[in-house]
């Protein structure tokens, strides 16, 4: 618990200050102010893609490597969150209109050269669910103090980077960022109680063989 407090307070913080701000705007205004004032085209561009299912996956591999069962969690993690966003966007918030639905061609916004806009199915952001999972399994997995700051902060980039490219709203990354970080430390929790389940038997059945 100790090493995960500064994740744990920079999660927290970003949830109330973005909750406080999308309760005061309407929807779309926060959204304008970044397109016509932040200029980060390049930088925004290349930091979405911490977001993207492919490199969750080489994560997952490269944790694999070193431990196979933080390796497996890691990919349930990805299954499960990559799932449930589907489904959300899909299926139960299939009529949300992205940016460039919502606000129309009457309003003249900056886009990203070599971004693909799309303009259905926003919310919530799966980028930013795939990334704030991956922020919490790393966060979790790492045995410095530093990981758990380094890889949310991280994770609100991406987060920033899908309402800088025009691919969702505020909202839509928030309640991604709530998703992901909810979902994996639930999983967490089960997996644990499970590992904890199968020590318990290991233990029982190697005392029996000995006796």
């Amino acid at each position: 618990m100790k090493k995960l407090l500064p994740f744990y307070i920079i999660f927290l913080s970003y949830a109330v200050v973005m909750g406080i701000l999308l309760i005061i705007y309407p929807k779309g205004t926060m959204e304008l102010w970044v397109n016509k004032h932040v200029r980060f085209d390049a930088g925004f561009y290349w930091i979405t893609f911490l977001g993207d299912g492919i490199f969750f996956v080489l994560v997952s591999l490269l944790i694999a490597w070193y431990h196979k069962r933080w390796g497996l969690f890691a990919f349930v993690c990805f299954a499960v969150t990559g799932i449930l966003a589907q489904f959300l966007k899909g299926i139960v918030f299939s009529d949300s209109p992205r940016p460039q639905a919502f606000f129309g061609e009457s309003v003249p916004l900056h886009y990203v050269a070599g971004v693909i806009i799309h303009t259905s199915n926003s919310f919530p952001s799966g980028h930013t669910i795939s990334a704030f999972s991956l922020a919490t399994v790393l966060s979790l997995y790492g045995r410095q103090g530093w990981i758990g700051p380094v890889c949310i902060l991280c994770a609100i980039l991406v987060g920033f980077s899908r309402v800088y490219l025009l691919q969702h709203f505020f909202i839509d990354t928030y309640f991604g960022a709530c998703i992901g970080v909810s979902i994996t430390l639930l999983l967490f929790q089960i997996s644990k109680k499970q590992i904890q389940k199968t020590e318990r038997w290991g233990d029982w059945a190697y005392r029996k063989n000995q006796n």
